[in-house]
């Protein structure tokens, strides 16, 4: 059936009759008629009281008219959104830093909205760079950078939206002599060594250790021995082996680490409540037209119950 059917149906409930509708629709009464019947043979309903002056929706009508209006709705967006598309329109959303953080669910209902509302945009992970996230957003490399906010890092020229708080954990094997502890206190992270990979990917997150512990009195504002290891991801550490060291992450990356390690780390809280990851989505000051639309949609599921339920309980 034509789509202009649903359209001419709404046009004839907002006038009352026939000869209006078909004023406006530039067309003539009796196509319009056809079109009607046309519609009630289809469904096997009666839509309108012909007898009524003004024409009356019967009931099958009237709920014919809440379903048509949702559809001519949806018509006239996906007009908006494909009016002059082509393959070469199909915009994508380049994302990159702190991928796996428990920011996921948030970001699956964002994308989720986005792509609904306009099928010509997608996301896509930018590939692992050497560089900071930081750096390659200014490069334009990618769209949104995902990392922890820390006053040590420099985000001049950068805007950004919490997308939720987690608290920091501390993961040793279970051999180290803290990993009997229930939860690890400031004064503990003078004895603890911290190790990081090197890759400028783990820049942030080495920088929010470095406040932490500039924060509780640490000399020099760093754990008493902070090593870099010669890997490019927290996930190449954990498989080569802690070695007697130290990692701080936020909550959902420990927790994931440690329960896909068969036991070898265990993750402890830091008790601290002034302490916390508020992982932030970052973007241009002066973002593309796509980006907007995305932060938008992201600030909205953040928002939402069902996400901050499955984050921290500060999601700011």
């Amino acid at each position: 059936m034509d789509i202009s059917y649903f359209l001419e149906f709404n046009m004839i409930v907002k006038h009352g009759n026939l000869s209006e509708a078909a004023k406006e629709l530039n067309t003539t009464q009796p196509v319009l008629s056809r079109h009607i019947s046309r519609i009630e043979k289809e469904f096997g309903i009666t839509l309108f009281d012909r007898h009524a002056k003004p024409m009356e929706l019967t009931d099958s009508g009237a709920l014919f008219l809440k379903e048509s209006t949702l559809i001519a709705n949806e018509y006239g967006r996906l007009v908006t959104c494909f009016k002059g598309f082509n393959e070469g329109s199909l915009e994508t959303i380049k994302i990159g830093g702190l991928l796996d953080c428990g920011a996921s669910n948030v970001f699956r209902n964002a994308k989720t909205d986005l792509v609904n509302t306009y099928p010509n945009m997608s996301i896509k992970i930018a590939q692992p760079s050497f560089q900071t996230s930081f750096d390659s957003l200014r490069d334009k490399e990618i769209d949104i950078a995902i990392e922890p906010f820390s006053y040590h890092i420099d985000i001049h020229g950068l805007e950004s939206i919490a997308i939720i708080t987690e608290h920091p954990y501390v993961v040793v094997d279970k051999s180290h002599g803290f990993a009997a502890h229930k939860e690890i206190s400031g004064k503990d992270l003078k004895e603890i060594s911290f190790t990081s990979p090197k890759s400028n990917r783990s820049h942030a997150l080495r920088k929010h250790l470095q406040g932490i512990c500039g924060a509780v009195g640490l000399e020099g504002s760093i754990p008493k021995s902070f090593g870099i290891s010669n890997v490019g991801s927290y996930s190449e550490l954990f498989l080569l082996g802690l070695d007697g060291e130290a990692v701080m992450l936020p909550e959902s990356m420990a927790l994931m680490h440690t329960a896909t390690s068969c036991g070898q780390y265990v993750a402890i809280p830091l008790k601290e409540e002034r302490f916390f990851y508020d992982i932030r989505a970052f973007y241009l000051t002066q973002p593309t037209q796509k980006t907007s639309r995305f932060i938008e949609r992201l600030q909205i599921a953040a928002e939402s119950p069902s996400c901050t339920q499955q984050g921290s309980s500060r999601v700011q």
